[in-house]
């Protein structure tokens, strides 16, 4: 699934992704300011939120629709900052293609009831 994104600038992507239960535009007055330092800066809406509408049928791994938008986009390397909830599909994303992830930024993340997927599991020696 293609998420929906707003953007400013040119230069490395700098990936930013919100909180649950705001969208994108938790990032609007930031994007000006990052691109103003030469960063390409893109805030998407996790399925589910903003624009990112879902259907009923489709199993959710935001982390893969994260993923496939930035292929989409033409980011191919990318630092990644999440809040809370972004936080969560950030470390996914980094976990699940750590070769595209050159900077990881959590803000307020905090464990939830989903268990670690088995790559992340082991990371963590769990």
């Amino acid at each position: 699934m293609l998420l929906p994104s707003d953007e400013a600038g040119r230069g490395r992507p700098v990936v930013l992704l919100h909180a649950r239960p705001t969208d994108r535009t938790m990032w609007g007055d930031h994007l000006s300011l990052l691109a103003a330092t030469g960063v390409r800066a893109i805030a998407l809406d996790l399925p589910g939120h903003g624009d990112a509408v879902v259907p009923d049928d489709r199993e959710v791994a935001p982390w893969t629709d994260v993923l496939d938008t930035l292929d989409h986009l033409g980011a191919d390397r990318f630092v990644l900052a999440g809040n809370s909830l972004g936080a969560l599909v950030a470390l996914q994303t980094a976990v699940t293609a750590p070769e595209r992830v050159e900077g990881l930024v959590l803000i307020g993340y905090r464990p939830h009831d989903q268990p670690a997927s088995p790559a992340s599991a082991s990371r963590l020696g769990r």
